[in-house]
């Protein structure tokens, strides 16, 4: 698996920087951090997991970092050339990189966790309810719609219109019934 940063042969990734200088330190296998970090961040589920492991590595990463400059502060005062720093300046650079590299990914991955507790899916509406809406938002209803709207039998719907007990009025052979005013008269009409 190749690694998203930093060395990318084999060679590089198990070598570890030596420096001609008296310490205790040497760093860590920096390329085996970065690839387990990889590792661990492919495989989790969670996305609150990954950031909190890629904080991690960026912690454990600055540390190896300050530890480095560290050294290269005391490479410097020993009087080495340039040349016998380069080792380390590089692992430096390579930690550099590494960190930039996951904390893009960990800004990417705290975006995508704001993006998805605001995403609130459209609710899933019956055709009824669709079709309820559909009619709620006409200013005039034909007496199939009045039926629908108001559960009542067409027969009776045409009964009432004929009655002029619903408010309506004929255009030609076409019955045009206002919806506000069929509202009102639900209204009027219903049983408390």
């Amino acid at each position: 698996m190749p690694l998203p940063f930093g060395p990318t042969t084999p060679e590089e990734q198990n070598q570890f920087v030596q420096t001609p200088v008296d310490d205790d330190f040497e760093f860590p296998d920096i390329t085996g951090i970065m690839k387990a970090a990889a590792e661990a961040i492919n495989k989790a589920k969670s996305t609150n997991y990954k950031i909190r492991h890629i904080e991690n590595t960026i912690k454990s990463l600055n540390g190896i970092k300050s530890r480095g400059l560290d050294k290269l502060r005391k490479l410097e005062d020993a009087g080495l050339e340039s040349a016998d720093c380069n080792p380390v300046i590089d692992t430096i650079h390579d930690i550099d990189n590494a960190i930039h590299d996951l904390q893009t990914k960990r800004e990417s991955l705290l975006l995508f966790e704001d993006e998805k507790r605001d995403f609130r899916p459209a609710p899933v509406l019956s055709e009824g309810t669709v079709r309820a809406m559909e009619l709620a938002a006409k200013t005039f209803l034909n007496p199939d719609e009045v039926a629908e709207y108001t559960t009542l039998k067409i027969d009776y719907v045409y009964d009432l219109l004929a009655r002029d007990e619903i408010p309506g009025s004929k255009i030609g052979s076409r019955w045009v019934i206002p919806r506000k005013e069929l509202e009102d008269w639900v209204r009027a009409h219903a049983k408390p």
